[in-house]
Parts: C-alpha cells; structure tokens; sequence
C-alpha cells in the first residue's frame, strides 16, 4: 500500500508539472500572437503618416478613419490576449488620441506609464506635448532617457541641411539632459553657421566650463570670436585648440591670422610646428611658401611648392600660388599660365587674383585678356577703395593702348 501511495503521488506531481508547462506555453504563444497583432496595428498606423520618422516627433495626424480603425481592432485584441502588452496599449492611446477619445486615451497612458518600455513611453510623452503638459512630457522624456534619441534624430536633420529643425531637437536634447554636451556643441555651432555669433560663444563657453579639453569647442569658438572681431580672444580659443591637436583651426588659423596681420615671423613659426605635428598635410606646403614669398624669400618660398607638386598635390590654390610667385619674379608669361590652370581647376577667384591676372597679361600686352581681368576685379573691389581706383586707372589706360593697336592694324 505504501509503494501505491508514493506511486501515486509521483503521478499527481508529474501532471501537475505537465499541466504548468502546457500552461506556461500557452502564455507565451498567446504573449507572441499579442505581439504580432500588436505590430500589424503599428503597420497600419505607419501607413497613416507621410513619414516614419513623424512618430517620435510629433503625433501627427490620420484622415483615413478606415485604417485608424483596422489599427484599434489589432490593438485591441492584442491587449486582450496578454494584458501586459505595452505596445498594444500604446497604440490604442495613438489611435484614441486621433478619434478623441479622451477617457480611453488616459487609461492606455496609464497602462504604459505602469508597463510600458522605453519606446511606449516616449509615445506617451509626445501625447502630454500634445496636450501641452509640457512638464509631464519632460518626465517621461527623461525616464525614457531620450536626450539620446533626439540628439541622433538632429544629426541626421543637420545632415540634409534642415538646420531649424536640428536645432529645435537639439534644444529638446538639452532640456532632458542638462549635461547632455554633444547636443550644446551642436548648438553652438549651427548658431555660429547661422551668425549669432553672441549666442555661439555663449553656448560653447558653456561646453568648455564642463569640459576643457573639447578640442571641437574651441576651435568653433576662436571662430566665433574672429567673427566678431575680437581677435585676442580667438587667438587664444585657437591656441589651446591647437594644444589639443587641432590643425586647421588651431594651427593653421593662427597662422593665418599673424599672416593677415603682416607678422609673418609668427605665421612662419606656427605653420612649421603644424608641419611637424602633420607631415602628411601637404597642404601647409602651401601656406609655408605663401609666408615665404611675402617675406621675398622666392628661393625657400618656390622649395614648398615644387616640394607639393613633385607629392602630387594639383589644388587650385597652389596653380595660383605658382602664378603669384613667377608674377613677383617678373616671369609674367609664365605667371599668365598658372592662373589660368588655378582657374580650370576651379579656383574660387577674389579681388587679388583677378589684378594679378590682369596685370600679367597687360604685360605681354594681351589687352583683351588684360581688360577682362580688371573688369572682374572691379566686380569684388569695394565702393570708393583705393582697389577700384587702380583698376579704373588701369582700364582707362588699356582701353587707349587697346585703341592705339587697332589703328596701327
């Protein structure tokens, strides 16, 4: 009787663990059809908006009441085969917050707040947004710690070009997040491309009181400050940028600067320890031989360009580079041929390069090229300058020896 009893109860516990597994099983196939309902009412609610990427930014809206429909019945009998199912509720509040059905619309978000992921919840925190609860939306948005989400979503923005509306996102990002740094870089630099200049440099001051050593902050910040000139203050931005290992705006900018200032010395000085730092940059090569040949140092200035060209560097500036520096030399034949390869090979040409241009060939007495060249210098040469004086004087005069050569033909 003894060994019935142990038999039997050895049965009862086998069916029972039968009966959790069958059960357990059957959780999780219902939990999965749940989900399967609950994505084809997402499906159907994507198919509502012009584009995906509306779903996290703004609730958008549905005229189609027929798909709005479908999307519920999926909603619903996904809730109803698993409860728990956050997903599911989510969209019932989307799909009752487009038919306006409020009291449904606050028992889903309720259910997500209790349930719900991360995802659920930034759903949820668009629909306070929408209701203006501004303050209840920043809650969910941080429980969800989506500064994240939305500083990628206005990386991409920045990228096609939507500037606006990347800093609108931005600006979510830091108000999550307070510490969120990336984001206020980001913002630092679309207002300086957007020239609130006084903006910029406050934003990034801001960036570096949390972190010093931003090397991108205070390169974006020395140009801030040259924007606005204050000149010291960019120089010392480009300076500790340039500690950093930053080189065209720590480096070279500096270089540039001593440069527009006549201190060639110093230009010299900072584009050679730029060039040490980066040999591989052929093009400080350029910016060595233009420093050079401004100091009449031709031999050491032509060593820096021969030195790009013999490794293969063919930009624009250089052709133009190699012009300025035969014009100097008097080579003006010469000269004419490299500023016309600089200009094929798509140099952005300013006042400089076109009264080069100009005076080289009313050298060798081209005056049709001469005369072209002074007139698309007039274009860049500012009103009552000493630039435009020249080159007025300039035509004035081709324009008699222009005539004097016709009637000698």
């Amino acid at each position: 009787m003894k060994c019935n009893g142990d038999f039997g109860n050895s049965m009862m516990v086998r069916w029972v663990l039968v009966v959790f597994l069958l059960l357990l099983l059957m959780a999780r196939t219902l939990g999965l059809v749940s989900h399967i309902l609950s994505n084809e009412g997402w499906l159907n609610v994507v198919r509502c908006l012009a584009d995906r990427s509306e779903m996290f930014e703004f609730p958008g809206q549905c005229a189609d009441s027929r798909l709005i429909a479908l999307a519920t019945e999926y909603f619903e009998a996904g809730e109803n085969l698993d409860s728990a199912n956050a997903s599911a509720v989510a969209g019932l509040g989307w799909t009752n917050m487009w038919i306006g059905d409020h009291n449904a619309l606050v028992r889903a978000r309720k259910a997500v707040v209790q349930r719900g992921n991360v995802t659920d919840w930034l759903f949820v925190a668009l629909l306070y947004e929408q209701e203006g609860r501004h303050d209840l939306a920043l809650q969910m948005w941080r429980a969800a710690r989506a500064a994240q989400y939305y500083h990628a979503k206005a990386r991409g923005l920045e990228a096609l070009g939507y500037n606006g509306a990347a800093l609108t996102f931005y600006h979510l990002a830091v108000e999550i997040n307070p510490y969120s740094m990336d984001s206020f870089l980001r913002i630092g630099i679309l207002q300086y491309s957007q020239r609130d200049y006084a903006r910029a440099i406050e934003t990034l001051e801001h960036v570096l009181s949390d972190a010093n050593d931003n090397r991108e902050a205070y390169a974006w910040l020395g140009r801030a400050y040259q924007a606005t000139g204050d000149l010291d203050r960019a120089m010392k931005a480009y300076e500790r940028a340039a500690s950093l290992g930053e080189l065209w705006y720590g480096y070279v900018a500096l270089g540039r600067l001593y440069y527009q200032q006549g201190d060639y010395d110093m230009a010299r000085d900072w584009y050679l320890v730029a060039k040490d730092a980066f040999s591989n940059v052929l093009s400080l090569n350029i910016y060595l031989g233009d420093t050079a040949l401004a100091m009449r140092q031709y031999e050491e200035s032509r060593r820096y360009y021969l030195e790009a060209l013999s490794r293969g560097v063919r930009s624009p500036d250089l052709y133009y580079s190699m012009g300025r520096w035969f014009y100097a030399q008097g080579g003006f034949h010469l000269a004419t041929e490299w500023f016309e390869e600089a200009l094929q090979r798509g140099l952005q040409p300013d006042y400089w390069f076109f009264k080069a241009y100009a005076d080289s060939y009313g050298r060798v007495g081209n005056c049709q090229r001469a005369v072209q060249g002074y007139r698309s210098a007039l274009e860049f040469a500012p009103a009552n300058s000493a630039e435009r004086a020249y080159v007025g004087e300039q035509l004035q005069r081709l324009h008699q020896i222009c005539q004097d050569r016709q009637v000698e033909d």
